[in-house]
């Protein structure tokens, strides 16, 4: 890669123009990340939405950022569509995104998937969030030949599911799960991609309990575990904050936590404190 690149020093997460025609359409131009499509990154290029409520159709065209330094690539093209419907009842909202992603490199297939993403609060006091992808295009390796052949047999590559509970108004607990494989781009990997073709499969869990005591303090502790097939140690941590906003006087918010961490390579803990301050009335 070229060292003199400009975004081996700065990295450029959002820059995009968009404007709407009226109630019925918004198109962006530039970097931008859809909500809608959280998992999948940002896009260099255009995104269109139609709506028609309850429900938008969304069109994504441009390319993905370069994997070494996040940078503009006009090598990763990239094109998509995906259905979006949004209800918004008495007792809370869901959202739900069905998406079909075709990306590319140097025009070749590199990676071609349906995405999922749904979030739920109709339950009061609960919300579920939940997204998947199923990857439709893959590559077999056959070891007497030493070649690739194509499949489409589809394989889920990412799972992952919140729940959010508010006990009380000033107690609130989540658990999440994951079950993840490390996405393959079949091009940009095509150099090593025999090692990557046995793809072990990481699950996660993890829980969250945040309070509120009294006004201005929180205080909250995750405790987390993740494993993957061969590695015979899993990873576990866990960490806890005390946060107060708006000391007075002085109109700062502290931060102490620490965590301890577990790992197959390390195992430690971590201290760290922090101080925020807003300048010019937040501006």
């Amino acid at each position: 890669e070229n060292s003199n690149s400009i975004f081996n020093k700065l990295k450029i997460y959002s820059l995009a123009i968009s404007y709407d025609f009226g109630k019925r359409a918004t198109l962006s131009l530039g970097r931008k990340l859809n909500s809608k499509l959280s998992s999948m990154g940002s896009n260099d290029g255009l995104q269109f939405e139609l709506k028609f409520k309850p429900i938008s159709i969304g069109i994504i065209a441009g390319f993905r950022p370069n994997y070494t330094d996040y940078g503009i690539t006009s090598s990763l093209f990239q094109v998509g569509t995906y259905l979006y419907n949004e209800y918004a009842g008495k007792k809370g909202f869901m959202q739900t995104t069905i998406a079909f992603i075709n990306q590319t490199n140097s025009g070749k297939t590199d990676r071609r998937f349906l995405y999922f993403q749904h979030v739920n609060s109709l339950v009061k006091n609960l919300t579920l969030f939940g997204s998947l992808e199923v990857d439709l295009y893959g590559k077999k390796f056959d070891s007497t030949n030493k070649i690739f052949t194509t499949t489409t047999n589809p394989v889920l590559t990412n799972l992952y599911v919140s729940l959010t509970y508010r006990l009380m108004r000033r107690l609130g607990i989540s658990f999440s799960y994951s079950n993840r494989q490390n996405v393959i781009y079949y091009e940009t990997y095509k150099s090593y991609l025999d090692r990557l073709i046995n793809n072990p499969t990481m699950q996660g869990y993890s829980l969250q309990v945040s309070y509120n005591p009294v006004n201005n303090l929180s205080i909250g502790a995750t405790a987390a575990y993740r494993f993957e097939t061969p590695d015979p140690r899993p990873t576990k941590n866990i960490y806890a904050y005390l946060t107060y906003s708006q000391i007075p006087g002085i109109k700062t918010s502290a931060t102490l936590s620490v965590m301890r961490l577990e790992t197959s390579y390390v195992n430690g803990k971590i201290y760290s404190a922090g101080l925020s301050k807003d300048l010019a009335s937040g501006k």
